[in-house]
């Protein structure tokens, strides 16, 4: 299985989707703005500078930024498909939770039950 496949994929792929998700509610709750996306991936994968795997050490650095930036988007975008996180193109802060994070969200809170409350922007 590959990195992608392991943060995307399956009911582990979901709760990297929520983690993900959970992380931009409490940022944006604290400091009233979006976290950026090297601030989610450095939170998430803290082993390697936010990446799941340390990058070959003869990487030209351009190659290297290209190679960061472009394993983040496509997790994100994978993410964002399930509704999980959301951007706005083109802003540089503008990361928050998505429809399908806020609706589990505001169904945990109505819960009776519940006695874990998920943090939401809604």
């Amino acid at each position: 299985m590959t990195a992608f496949d392991e943060l995307t994929e399956g009911e582990n792929g979901h709760e990297w989707a929520i983690s993900a998700a959970i992380f931009v509610a409490g940022f944006s709750k604290r400091r009233h703005e979006g976290p950026t996306f090297n601030e989610l991936f450095r939170y998430l994968l803290d082993d390697h500078s936010g990446l799941p795997a340390r990058i070959p050490a003869g990487m030209r650095s351009r190659d290297r930024a290209d190679l960061k930036k472009a394993f983040r988007h496509h997790v994100a975008l994978a993410w964002r498909r399930t509704g999980m996180i959301s951007w706005a193109t083109g802003e540089y802060r503008s990361l928050h939770v998505g429809p399908a994070f806020r609706k589990r969200s505001r169904m945990r809170r109505s819960s009776p039950h519940s006695e874990t409350k998920v943090v939401s922007d809604a």
